[in-house]
């Protein structure tokens, strides 16, 4: 085989790709949503308090849904869909427990 087409972007080229980071190449590495993991979390205790109507879940999932969004926008990101579902989420299942609450404590 010719020397050249394995160097110049042949099948057994190894150049950097602008997808990954690679100093050598001088590729960048991706930019990471900085409130992720917190939207991801608020989804997951959103989920929670409405199935197990928990007041406590339901206010840690907003307030981690609200940090979420406000890191999100802090860092020039476009807003989560995982913090709106888990503010969603939280909110419903704060409100679905609130009303357990009172009508169990209106009931004794």
């Amino acid at each position: 085989m010719n020397q050249n087409y394995w160097n110049n972007g042949g099948p057994g080229w190894q150049g950097g790709s602008p997808y990954s980071f690679d100093p050598m190449f001088g590729g960048m590495p991706p930019r990471t949503d900085p409130g992720k993991g917190k939207a991801t979390a608020a989804l997951v205790l959103g989920i929670l308090s409405i199935v197990l109507m928990s007041l406590a879940a339901g206010i840690v999932g907003i307030v981690l849904a609200n940090q979420s969004k406000n890191a999100t926008r802090m860092a020039g990101f476009p807003p989560n869909g995982s913090a709106t579902a888990g503010m969603i989420c939280s909110v419903i299942g704060t409100a679905l427990s609130a009303i357990v609450i009172v009508a169990l404590f209106g009931l004794i």
